[in-house]
C-alpha cells in the first residue's frame, strides 16, 4: 500500500509555520545553528532532489509532495 503524501496547507499562514519551522528545527540542531542555516539546507535540497509539489483544484490547499 503506497503512503499518502498529501498534506493540507493554508496558504494564508504558510509563510508564518514555514519561518517557525526553520526556528524549531535549529532548536533541535543544536547551539550555533540558526533558522538561516536552516532556510540555507532547505534550499540545498530543494535544489538537489529538484522537490516538487502539486496543488489539486479539486480540494482546495490539499498539496501533495514528491518526496
Amino acid at each position: 500500500m503506497a503512503e499518502d503524501k498529501s498534506l493540507q496547507l493554508d496558504l494564508e499562514t504558510l509563510p508564518t509555520k514555514y519561518i517557525a519551522l526553520c526556528e524549531f528545527t535549529a532548536v533541535l540542531m543544536g547551539e550555533g545553528t540558526t533558522a538561516k542555516d536552516v532556510d540555507k539546507q532547505v534550499e540545498i535540497f530543494l535544489r538537489l532532489t529538484d522537490f516538487r509539489v502539486s496543488v489539486e483544484e479539486a480540494h482546495e490547499g490539499e498539496v501533495h509532495l514528491n518526496g
